[in-house]
């Protein structure tokens, strides 16, 4: 679960577009302060060309599930991780509510999944300061640093380049 210090992770991805990414920066931050784990070191950012790969992969999922239905290749986390991706590296945030939309999944399924990504290490959650409605979700650093070398992987060069 999530606690009541990834609010300050929230004003920081309200503030500072460029830390998306890194919200577990200040979650560990604000824990270290109250006696909790240090700080980590933050991943390289990716870039753009990093972002359209991921946009390449997620817009052919959605192509394949127009031949095959969705419900036969049905993996909300891994179609979360791609979207959490591809807006860090544009530097943009996403509420669960709309993360849930991106996953074509129900938000009750899109909270199970997060939440199982949370307890894996591979994303973060954090409090809306302006709208206590509203959490937003960002991947860790863990999350961010596997999701970069999936990208080095399959394309064969560096993402943080």
């Amino acid at each position: 679960m999530y606690h009541s210090s990834t609010s300050i992770a929230g004003q920081l991805l309200l503030c500072d577009p460029s830390q998306i990414g890194f919200a577990a920066d200040a979650v560990a931050g604000a824990r270290n302060e109250t006696g909790g784990s240090a700080r980590v070191a933050r991943p390289r950012l990716c870039d753009a060309t990093s972002s359209k790969v991921i946009r390449s992969i997620i817009k052919a999922r959605a192509v394949r599930s127009e031949f095959f239905g969705a419900e036969l290749f049905a993996d909300p986390a891994w179609d979360m991780l791609l979207e959490l991706y591809a807006l860090a590296c544009e530097t943009r945030r996403v509420s669960v509510s709309k993360l849930s939309l991106a996953a074509g999944v129900p938000t009750t399924t899109a909270l199970r999944w997060i939440e199982k990504l949370e307890a894996e290490g591979l994303v973060v959650r954090a409090n809306d300061p302006l709208d206590a409605r509203r959490v937003w979700v960002a991947l860790s650093n863990a999350g961010h640093s596997a999701m970069q070398a999936f990208v080095e992987e399959v394309t064969g060069r560096d993402a943080g380049r």
